[in-house]
């Protein structure tokens, strides 16, 4: 805001000296989107020092002001406009006396807080937050007082107790407008949150303001993929392990882990696989030489493209052999030695006995005589049959 403005046609700055001197009144009017909240006062604060100017909510000013502007217009085709502009009503203030010197460059910054309109429904203002102003000003003396109606020049007549009230002067017009995009934490939940929202104009003021908005639902639309591991199932006959994995969503599923053998799993939907689990190297050595071996699988649930979503756990797991002393441990497991009959898998001795057919062998078999009659350990015949 400006005592003097200067001419934009001679090349003027924006705020010129003064060039009058005495005691004086400005009247300011502020058109904004229906349903804005205005303070009851506005202070203008000088950029250069000294006293700031208190303007105080007054419905006349606003109601003079579009009665003057109107006035000139039509005196004046598009020389004036009329305020408020359509779609924004006026709120006017009036400051108290301020006395004016003539010579220096006056200046103030006008900082205002409006509220924001809310719609019938209780929805939240979508925008944009327009406004505009108009600046008045009128002498203050004996016969004009500071308390008298506020009224603005609205024909060729004037009167000494009359303002002369122009709408939006242009001088620190503050126009555009901004999107402003607020960001909502993936793990908010349905309901009604608010937010401040502070906007600074180029040339210095600044404003904030709450906004409320709605979650309607959640954020993060796509649920993430669950993993459940079932109860381990050991087969000691093969050294194995039978490991239930239930998915609540389509993937492929890896288990994979120290000792253990890599495996891949597909799943087209929520399923329960079962992944055999098998050992490999010290694990493998210990499996065979002691029955017993324990590892850890880490089991990954990966959905869609590479990267996209995954789930892990790792999980112990005990892989048992049968017990020492069987045939797939004490023989399977050595090594051969075709020498010795039946001391290789490969190559086992089978009792034979005279009359019985010699089609009947297998070949790489060693044989053994046994005589008519003789007695057989029943573990080294059962033995045998494997």
């Amino acid at each position: 805001m400006c005592t003097e403005p200067g001419e934009a046609e001679k090349a003027e700055p924006p705020c010129s000296p003064d060039k009058t001197e005495g005691e004086l009144q400005y009247l300011l009017g502020i058109a904004v989107p229906p349903g804005s909240s205005a303070p009851p006062t506005i202070t203008a604060t000088p950029s250069g020092g000294g006293a700031p100017i208190v303007f105080t909510r007054n419905d006349e000013v606003a109601a003079q002001i579009a009665a003057g502007t109107a006035g000139l217009a039509s005196l004046e085709p598009g020389e004036f406009e009329p305020w408020p502009p359509s779609g924004l009503e006026g709120v006017g203030y009036l400051s108290g006396a301020v006395v004016d010197s003539k010579g220096p460059t006056n200046e103030w910054l006008v900082d205002a807080d409006f509220g924001l309109p809310g719609a019938s429904d209780g929805s939240p203002f979508l925008g944009p937050f327009r406004g505009s102003p108009a600046l008045g000003i009128r002498a203050v003396g004996p016969e004009a007082s500071a308390d008298r109606p506020p009224k603005c020049i609205s024909s060729e007549e004037i009167e000494p107790t009359e303002a002369i009230c122009l709408p939006d002067l242009g001088t620190h017009r503050s126009s555009g407008s901004e999107t402003v995009a607020v960001k909502v934490p993936s793990n908010a939940k349905p309901g009604v949150y608010e937010a401040t929202i502070a906007a600074t104009a180029a040339q210095g003021g600044s404003t904030s303001q709450v906004a409320r908005f709605e979650v309607k639902a959640a954020v993060n639309e796509v649920s993430m993929p669950t993993l459940k591991i079932g109860k381990v199932k050991l087969n000691k006959r093969t050294g194995t392990a039978k490991l239930p994995v239930s998915v609540s969503a389509a993937g492929k599923v890896t288990v994979s882990g120290k000792g253990i053998v890599r495996i891949q799993r597909k799943a087209v939907g929520p399923k329960t696989i079962k992944v055999a689990i098998r050992v490999k190297g010290q694990a493998k050595k210990k499996l065979s030489s002691t029955g017993k071996a324990k590892v850890k699988a880490k089991i990954v649930l990966k959905q869609g493209r590479a990267g996209q979503r995954q789930l892990a756990r790792i999980e112990p797991l005990p892989v048992r052999s049968a017990p020492l002393g069987h045939w797939p441990n004490w023989l399977r497991h050595r090594s051969p030695k075709p020498a010795i009959l039946g001391s290789s898998p490969r190559c086992p001795a089978l009792w034979i006995w005279p009359g019985k057919p010699q089609s009947r062998l297998g070949s790489g078999f060693a044989v053994r005589w046994r005589p008519k009659g003789s007695e057989v350990n029943g573990g080294q015949r059962k033995s045998e049959k494997g």
